[in-house]
Parts: structure tokens; sequence; C-alpha cells
């Protein structure tokens, strides 16, 4: 009793903060001339000799901005221009503040190591594999990156909230056996800290990697139960102490991801789907991914809209593929760092596995129907959605009595 009025309690106060901090955002309409204030925390994209970044807090979509050529990972930038069809026009942008240190650092490492196994495995292969274990689609070549954006499985290669979750789920899945429930806790925050600094150490995936660290450390040295109580209290303080986090995509996607690993994979794991043993941790990976798909599925409906009607399909085709090329990538990239020869042969265990990707998703994108896309989900569709979900969670596992 006390646990859910505290609850009530931190919900209360989180949607007070929700609600001043929205009373307090201008409205911005097409047309307006605005300036923002950003640091540049991911990877710009280039067109016609230009460099681009999407810019999505405040915005519904994101608004599109040129940087200048000089502008590197973590600079402080303001840019001023005309809003105008999701991008600033007679944009102004110029560095005001480079930060340098240690995210510097970690973004070159990350340059580095995504550089090398395109080396070692080529094409879109190796953007695919690079892509996956750190994140970014900026290698891709355009064809490729619009044959994943068409059959909706543009997903597996940003670096969010999604990814930190799953590797903290798969972290737990591997460890648990040999090393027991509490002690496994160690090789968690360990692997999340790992991805989090290959991912670059952006603001979204350091808030990932603080969230689920929080939410396992609760499941390892607390009932079962506490896990969820762990996600909600970090959640919940997260948006009390920067409200705007209520609207940014990357923070939907952790919360919901690790919620995903919390209540929806228990309800996968009562269920056997191969029998041979000796892949039952592949059986574990891909349920770990289909319960952080479906938990994020509305909100990358809504958020990123006109998703192909055969995304559902592709993803079952090819998101059992995901954890062993993050996994075999990563162990490329960990040995190849000491010993480039032998980081290069494992990395070539992987060469089938993102090759079948891209040919999925290749022969895909050619049907005449892909192309048939439907707009964003409404946030009616949303709700509906998390309320079917979790009517089917409770029916399917029956509230922890502990």
């Amino acid at each position: 009793m006390v646990k859910w009025l505290f609850l009530t309690g931190l919900v209360i106060l989180a949607g007070v903060r929700v609600f001043i901090a929205d009373r307090g955002r201008s409205v911005v309409k097409e047309g307006d001339k605005i300036r923002i204030r950003f640091v540049l925390t991911s990877e710009p994209y280039s067109r016609y000799g230009k460099s681009y970044v999407r810019y999505k807090t405040g915005f519904e979509s994101g608004v599109e901005i040129e940087i200048p050529k000089n502008a590197e990972y973590a600079d402080r930038i303001v840019a001023e221009g005309r809003l105008e069809g999701g991008k600033l026009r007679d944009v102004k942008s110029a560095v005001v503040t480079s930060t340098g240190g240690w995210i510097k650092r970690v973004y070159d490492l990350r340059i580095k190591l995504s550089g090398r196994i395109q080396s070692w495995l080529g094409g879109d292969e190796g953007a695919l594999a690079a892509g996956i274990l750190m994140g970014g689609s900026g290698s891709f070549t355009a064809e490729g990156k619009e044959n994943f954006r068409k059959t909706g499985l543009l997903h597996v290669v940003a670096a969010s909230g999604y990814n930190v979750s799953v590797v903290a789920g798969w972290a737990m899945v591997a460890g648990a056996g040999w090393l027991g429930r509490r002690r496994v806790i160690i090789f968690v925050i360990l692997s999340i800290v790992l991805y989090v600094i290959m991912a670059g150490a952006g603001a979204a995936v350091i808030r990932a990697g603080i969230m689920g660290i929080l939410t396992w450390t609760g499941l390892a040295y607390g009932r079962k139960s506490d896990a969820g109580w762990m996600l909600v209290l970090a959640a919940l303080g997260m948006v009390m102490v920067k409200p705007e986090w209520w609207w940014d995509v990357g923070f939907q996607l952790s919360v919901t991801a690790t919620a995903g690993l919390v209540w929806l994979y228990p309800v996968f794991d009562r269920r056997r789907m191969i029998r041979a043993r000796w892949l039952e941790w592949l059986e574990k990976d891909i349920k770990v991914s289909m319960a952080a798909y479906i938990a994020t599925l509305p909100l990358i409906l809504h958020h990123f809209g006109n998703v192909s009607v055969i995304a559902p399909a592709i993803n079952a085709l090819v998101l059992w593929v995901v954890p062993p090329v993050m996994q075999l990538t990563a162990l490329a990239v960990a040995i190849g760092f000491f010993i480039p020869t032998a980081g290069q042969v494992i990395s070539w265990l992987c060469w089938p596995l993102v090759r079948y990707m891209t040919g999925v998703v290749n022969m895909a994108a050619g049907w005449e129907w892909a192309g048939w896309e439907r707009g964003s989900l409404d946030w009616l569709w949303v709700a509906g959605y998390y309320l079917v979900l979790l009517l089917m969670i409770r029916i399917a596992r029956p509230l922890n009595r502990e």
C-alpha cells in the first residue's frame, strides 16, 4: 500500500512538472524565424556536399539543420533560420564552443572501430555490421539506406535506448547460467558501459544506460517485481529533473524497450521454440529482441511514420540475426583492437549473416507493393496498443505475489 501511495505521489509530481514545462514551451509555426542551440551528439549526413543533422527536441518529427563543415562531435552549435517543411531554411549556423575532452576522444574511437569493421566486411554489409553494433546509417550507400527505410528496418542501426535495453537483456541471459542471478549484474553493467562507449556516449545513450543499470540492479538484488519498480522510479525521476525528456523519442524508446524486457520477456521465456539445447542461447536472444521490438513498435510507427506494410514480416525474417551479428562483431572489434588479423578473421563469421539481412531487404524493397506505406500512428492507437498488450501480459502471466 505504501509503495502505491509513493508511486501515485511521484506520478502527480512528474505530471505537474510536465504540465508546467508544456505551458512554458513556445509554439513554433510554419514560417517562423527561430534560433536553436544544441550539442552535436549524432552523426551528420551529407547531401550535395553539405552536412545536416535532424534536431528533434521539442519538434514532433524533428527539424533538418545544415551545420558548418568544420563541426565535430560534442561541439556546441547555434543555428538560425526560417522553419519551412520540417527544415530550417536560409540557415546561418556556427560552432560557438568546441568542447573536445573525453567525449570527443570516445567519438574518435568509435569512428576508428566503425571504419575497421567496414574495411573488414565492405559494402552495405560492413555498414550494417557497424551500425548494428555502434549505431549509425551514414555509411550505407544511398540505395541501401533507402531499401532499409522502405522495409522498416532502419531502427536496427539506430544507437538508442532500444539498443541499450537489448544489450542488457542479452548480457543478463548469457551470464545468468554461469554467474548466478546477483553476480551477473556486474557483467550486465560492464556490457552496458561498453556499449555506451562504442555508440559514442551521446546523451540519449548515456541516459538509457543509467536507466538500464538501475533497472537490472533492482532485478539482481531484489525480487523480480523490483525491476519494474526501479524502471518506473528511474523514468519518473528523470522526467522530474528534465520534464522536456517526456517528449524525447529516445527517452520513450528507452522506457518502453526496458519495460518489454522486464514484463514481456518472461512471458516469452515460458515457451520453448527451439528444441535443440545447443541453440538455446539463440532462442533466448531472439526472445529478447522480439520483446523489445513489440514494446517499442507503436512508438516507432507514431514518430517515424510512413512504415511499410511489409515491415512486420521483414522484421520477423531478419531480427533473429541481429543478436549473433552484434555479439560476433563486438568480439571481432575487441580482439582486433590488439590483433587486427584475428579480428578480421572473426568478422568474416558475420558476413553470411549480414549478407542474408541485406539480401532479404534488397529483395523485399524491389517488390512493387513494398512502397505501400501508411501514415504515422495516432496517439489514440498507441494508447490502445499498450492497453491491449498490458491485458495480454496480465492474462498470460498472473501478478507476482511475492
